[in-house]
């Protein structure tokens, strides 16, 4: 671990981990210094755009206040659409892979059999170096429509995921709709007996129709979530550390 730090480290940045394995309001404030430090940014600078998700630890009262304080403007991607809008998301994560399984493959030619974390730490600064190339940078925000701003590719990446638009009634709507419709003429010309048992059949088969139309919300909404769950990756989360931030001096 030791010469993990000498090897890949250069000085300025620092390793943050929480005991829970996700980012909290006391790291994300600390990152958003150290955002400052390296920016340069202060009240007297021109204002800067912070983009981010809409994680708890991005809305503190803390955080907004030394965002502004520091002449930042933290904007938030809508919620579940950062896959989409996100520059990270939409180019540089696949870039990343792709080095990352160069280096699994490599391994596995050379015996490492088990690709363990060490073997992971190893290849990391090379990953690094392939993936964060400012071609790479550039074209992801220019591909996600975050800069130069473009609301056509947001706009466009966005409708995929909107709800479809029924350009024909579903058939237990367009069956309801005729029910009503032949409900009316035979008020008009049915006996009072048979009027009677229209009226308990017409009922029976309206209430059909509605449980049917629940039964098929209910669903739509079963589909979503397997779908959504399939779509989730279980990440192993393992510390390099336990709580707080490492420097490289301290290391």
């Amino acid at each position: 671990m030791e010469n993990w730090y000498h090897r890949n480290l250069q000085g300025e940045e620092k390793i943050a981990v929480s005991d829970s394995g996700y980012t909290n309001s006391e790291l994300a404030l600390k990152y958003l210094k150290h955002f400052i430090k390296h920016t340069h940014s202060n009240e007297t600078r021109p204002l800067k755009l912070l983009l981010m998700d809409s994680h708890i630890s991005h809305t503190t009262p803390e955080f907004a206040l030394l965002a502004h304080a520091n002449h930042i403007h933290p904007y938030q991607f809508p919620s579940h659409l950062t896959h989409i809008l996100q520059p990270l998301d939409v180019s540089v994560f696949a870039v990343y892979k792709h080095w990352h399984n160069r280096a699994v493959q490599k391994a596995m030619r050379d015996m490492d059999v088990d690709y363990t974390v060490q073997s992971f730490l190893q290849d990391l600064l090379e990953i690094r170096e392939q993936t964060f190339k400012q071609g790479t940078i550039i074209k992801a925000f220019r591909e996600s429509g975050m800069w130069p701003l473009s609301f056509s590719i947001i706009e466009k990446k966005i409708a995929v995921y909107a709800e479809p638009r029924l350009s024909t009634p579903l058939p237990h709507t367009i069956a309801s709709l005729e029910l009503i419709g032949w409900n009316q003429k035979f008020q008009d010309v049915l006996s009072s007996p048979s009027a009677r048992k229209w009226e308990q059949s017409y009922s029976q088969v309206q209430a059909q129709l509605t449980k049917n139309s629940l039964l098929l919300s209910q669903l739509d909404k079963i589909t979503t979530q397997v779908s959504e769950q399939m779509k989730r990756k279980v990440r192993s989360r393992k510390s390099i550390q336990k709580g707080g931030i490492y420097s490289v001096s301290k290391a």
